[in-house]
């Protein structure tokens, strides 16, 4: 997969898909990430529930959000669901700073698809009989931990990338 990376167009972007090499929190992987120099777009988060039987975690639902203040205007519950909007965190310059703003935004997030039946529906969700409050149960009682990433990127940086320590493998798509 490495191998790959260098046969790569070093003028084009590419979409990459980064497991890391171990299951980390959102602060620690928020810590790592501010501190590459590296030239990639704004990551989007694959977040790893804890497994019900030990201490290990699992990805059976591909879940995770976008990494950074960004929202929209929508009629929601503020209080039912806080932070599902990170412009409502006006505490906060940058809310993606703070992993407890972080995780009451995805728990949130997943409390508003549980209840969202018709937009599952259209969007074709049903099929995989996602239990979003099963979801959100287990990030609030054990916190929320990241696997991996996706980001943009040209293939120098994603060898950079794939050379640390922390990653175990990146798999690209052409952007275009």
């Amino acid at each position: 997969a490495y191998e790959r990376l260098r046969t790569l167009d070093k003028n084009e972007y590419y979409m990459a898909y980064v497991t890391l090499s171990e299951v980390v929190g959102y602060g620690e992987f928020k810590t790592w990430f501010d501190s590459l120099d590296l030239e990639m777009g704004s990551p989007w988060c694959a977040v790893a529930e804890k497994s019900e039987e030990g201490d290990g975690f699992t990805a059976w639902e591909i879940i995770g959000f976008d990494y950074g203040a960004s929202g929209m205007c929508l009629n929601f519950d503020n209080e039912k669901y806080p932070y599902l909007s990170l412009l409502d965190a006006d505490a906060e310059a940058f809310p993606e700073n703070n992993p407890e703003i972080m995780q009451t935004h995805f728990v949130s997030m997943l409390r508003y698809m549980a209840e969202q039946e018709e937009f599952c529906e259209m969007m074709g969700l049903e099929r995989y009989n996602v239990d979003w409050d099963a979801l959100a149960n287990n990030v609030e009682e054990n916190g929320l931990y990241l696997y991996g990433f996706a980001t943009q990127a040209k293939p120098d940086v994603l060898i950079k990338l794939s050379e640390m320590e922390e990653v175990c493998y990146i798999y690209t798509t052409p952007v275009w």
